[in-house]
């Protein structure tokens, strides 16, 4: 009894460790050699032959261990040194017993790769999510926020004849495009390799170009501060029409990329208000890439709005030069 019971258990470890291997015709060992022959010659063999040669069924996808099996009994068979075959015969076989498992050996190679680039890409599809979040909540609105009071400040003071308050504020204006950098572009948080992506990237570097032009206006806004505030003294304009605009100009500049994430949060994944800037489980990778694009358009009108608003301060000095080259020449 108990003899019987190792012989059932010995049966079942054999064939639970077996390969996955049958005793098909089309196996090395029984293909007519006509069919070897032409198989050696190929440079391509399909998939499903080649795990047909090795003894497994064509809809099987062996592993690395059970190839290294189905080689190893094989070549009992088919080495030349088996002595099993005719020499010539065995050799042509075994040639073809290698190319086979090569072939099926690069397969596997080929499926672990796809599926680690699989597993790596959703990896930085998450990444990418949870860290646009973060950088919209932290990075993006903190600057926008210290942005929008520079601004309003400095729009507020469009028609003061304070030296001092022109001074600070174009000082100020200066700091801020020499040494305030917006990381919102920076592109490792997004997806690289696409080609709006690569023409945000080019917007940006037209965007540093205009924070060079920005600095030298705030320079010469410093440099004929008193020469604004002297003008803004003696003609006293009512300009609250165009500060308004400005003011209006602004929040819309500033408020536009936020509403445009909700929005498409809200279409795309059916999120609340609250949960667009917490939750970042359903977010998909096209809702950035719309915030990031609003975001380009926004701080290209935010670019336009600040260039109105250094050559309305400007203005004001060339008219005060004009104005003395008038009075001299009288």
């Amino acid at each position: 009894m108990i003899k019987k019971i190792y012989l059932i258990l010995l049966s079942m470890i054999i064939i639970h460790t077996t390969p996955n291997i049958t005793t098909m015709a089309g196996r090395l060992d029984t293909l007519p050699m006509n069919e070897v022959k032409e198989l050696n010659a190929s440079t391509n063999i399909e998939t499903s032959k080649v795990k047909e040669i090795l003894g497994f069924s064509r809809n099987t996808n062996p592993t690395l261990n059970e190839i290294n099996r189905a080689y190893r009994e094989l070549s009992r068979i088919c080495h030349p040194d088996c002595q099993k075959m005719p020499k010539e015969e065995a050799e042509a076989r075994f040639i073809l017993l290698k190319k086979a498992c090569d072939n099926l050996r690069i397969e596997d190679e080929k499926i672990k790769i796809i599926q680690e680039t699989v597993a790596q890409r959703n990896r930085l599809k998450e990444e990418i999510k949870s860290n646009a979040l973060d950088i919209i909540r932290s990075w993006h609105l903190g600057s926008d926020l210290i942005n929008t009071i520079i601004e309003a400040t400095r729009i507020s003071a469009l028609d003061s004849s304070n030296e001092n308050l022109i001074k600070i504020n174009a000082a100020i204006g200066f700091i801020k495009n020499a040494f305030f950098i917006d990381r919102l572009y920076k592109v490792d948080f997004f997806m690289n390799t696409r080609n709006n992506t690569k023409g945000i990237k080019y917007i940006q570097i037209l965007k540093d170009a205009a924070k060079i032009k920005f600095m030298v206006n705030n320079l010469l806004i410093y440099l004929h501060a008193d020469k604004i505030a002297n003008y803004n003294h003696k003609h006293n304009q009512n300009i609250s029409r165009k500060k308004l605009g400005q003011s209006i100009w602004l929040l819309t500049n500033k408020i536009a990329p936020y509403l445009g994430f909700i929005l498409v949060r809200k279409i795309k994944e059916n999120c609340n208000i609250l949960d667009s800037f917490k939750n970042p489980d359903n977010l998909r990778i096209d809702s950035v890439k719309f915030y990031q694009l609003i975001r380009v358009m926004s701080d290209i009108s935010e670019a336009i709005r600040t260039n109105k608003l250094h050559n309305l301060e400007l203005d004001k000095y060339k008219q005060y030069q004009e104005n003395n080259t008038k009075n001299i020449d009288i």
